[in-house]
């Protein structure tokens, strides 16, 4: 069976954005509620009203999910683009 190489390569640095992209997202969401959640602990009623309140569920995201494929930087996926391009022009 015969692959389009560009092709795959081309689907390959999509794929590696858009998990990128997902983990940064699920990071500034994160990060917002950790920041909601401080500020409700300095408000003065925040204990009277924690004492009535069961444990809520906060689900924690391993960024190990996808063994380690989009802890690319941005600026890696650039020169692999980059060397694509190249590669694809001299053929």
């Amino acid at each position: 069976m015969e692959m389009n190489h560009k092709l795959f390569d081309e689907c390959s640095q999509k794929y590696k954005l858009e998990k990128q992209k997902e983990k940064e997202k699920l990071r500034d969401r994160d990060a917002a509620w950790t920041k909601i959640e401080s500020k409700a602990r300095q408000n003065p009623n925040y204990k009277v009203f924690a004492v009535n309140q069961p444990e809520l569920y906060r689900p924690t995201y391993n960024d190990d999910d996808d063994g380690g494929a989009a802890n690319i930087t941005a600026r890696e996926i650039e020169q692999e683009a980059k060397e694509v391009r190249k590669r694809n022009s001299l053929t």
